[in-house]
């Protein structure tokens, strides 16, 4: 227990610092936009804006880490297979992380090349086949496999996941 919660936070850690990544490739596009809109705002009000934005992002997907596990928690349950809780944060916040690396290209992107700000939402086909996401279920596939959970609970993990 006390070494899954270690992980879980350095996992979270992790995210944090991706999370930094982006801020910090995108806070000029994103300041530019915002001035742009010829509204009178202090400078130090735009920059409060563009930072608690990001870190509403991040925090929500914390909370999605968190949903995420209650659900593969509850669906451990009615399966009747033997995840503990912190198993299930593990899993769920192993396998966002994963996805979450989606974050370094796109952010390299708006750091060095883009006019405009990209993010991984602009094209439909690599939300749907996103490499990460597809890495990060066969992730989180392998972490249930090792752990001997029943198939029913392999399906109803991975589509939920992917959902």
């Amino acid at each position: 227990m006390r070494q899954n919660f270690k992980d879980i936070l350095f996992i979270w850690l992790l995210m944090a610092i991706l999370y930094a990544i982006t801020i910090f490739s995108s806070f000029n596009l994103a300041y530019d936009k915002i001035q742009k809109l010829n509204i009178s705002i202090e400078d130090n009000t735009i920059v409060t804006i563009v930072i608690v934005v990001s870190l509403l992002n991040f925090f929500l997907v914390l909370l999605q880490a968190i949903i995420f596990s209650i659900i593969l928690y509850i669906i451990n349950v009615i399966t009747k297979n033997n995840l503990n809780k912190s198993d299930c944060l593990y899993i769920m916040s192993f396998a966002l992380m994963i996805n979450m690396l989606s974050i370094i290209p796109i952010s390299l992107i708006n750091l060095f090349f883009a006019d405009t700000l990209m993010t991984t939402s602009n094209n439909i086909v690599y939300i749907l086949l996103n490499p990460f996401l597809l890495l990060s279920l066969y992730v989180l596939y392998n972490f249930l496999k090792k752990r001997n959970v029943n198939k029913t609970m392999f399906i109803v993990s991975l589509i939920v996941y992917y959902m």
